[in-house]
């Protein structure tokens, strides 16, 4: 007969159960992020910057006529959220080439994260071609410590009471207007 599950490791309390490890601080890199956003846009801003949407919204660059610039940021935060529940599901294990599910499955039947994310996706897609690319940009495919170059332009620029390049300005007010489809949409 088998023994049962073998035991976890770690400091345990009185009752056994296991010591939660204390919460690591952040490593210099995201401490320095925080402090320059901080001092330049503000310190109700700066705990927010740990995406690109994030920092464009602390940077101010998410304005516009028609939504509060923080429901632009959430919206694009589910969008990618939802685009990484969609499309981790069907990703090829490299060892047997068997597709591996890695969906979490946390939507509702009703409603599942598929449909959500294709009603985003439409709206975004009715804003057109470059909107949609641009927010993408922002929203899916940039890293998350590193802006897209244009981005951390516009950034500096805002940082230092410049006025930007009319490139970059352009591809953020595509950016914006497909943010504000999706809001509308």
């Amino acid at each position: 007969m088998g023994r049962g599950r073998p035991r976890m490791r770690g400091a345990r309390a009185a009752n056994g159960r296991l010591i939660a490890s204390p919460r690591i601080p952040a490593n210099d890199v995201v401490t320095a992020r925080r402090e320059w956003f901080g001092a330049r846009f503000g310190h109700k801003v700066a705990g927010d910057t740990h995406d690109v949407i994030g920092r464009a919204w602390a940077a101010g660059c998410l304005e516009n006529a028609r939504h509060d610039p923080a429901a632009l940021r959430d919206i694009g935060r589910r969008y990618a959220h939802l685009h990484d529940v969609v499309f981790a599901a069907t990703k090829i294990a490299t060892a047997s080439l068997d597709l591996e599910s890695k969906g979490t499955g946390a939507g509702r039947i009703e409603d599942p994260p598929g449909e959500r994310y294709a009603r985003l996706d439409r709206a975004a897609r009715n804003a057109g071609v470059k909107e949609r690319a641009a927010m993408r940009k922002i929203c899916v495919e940039a890293s998350v410590d590193a802006d897209p170059l244009w981005l951390a332009r516009l950034i500096r620029c805002r940082a230092m009471g410049l006025v930007p390049e009319v490139r970059d300005a352009m591809i953020l007010t595509q950016a914006v207007r497909a943010l504000v489809a999706m809001v509308d949409g």
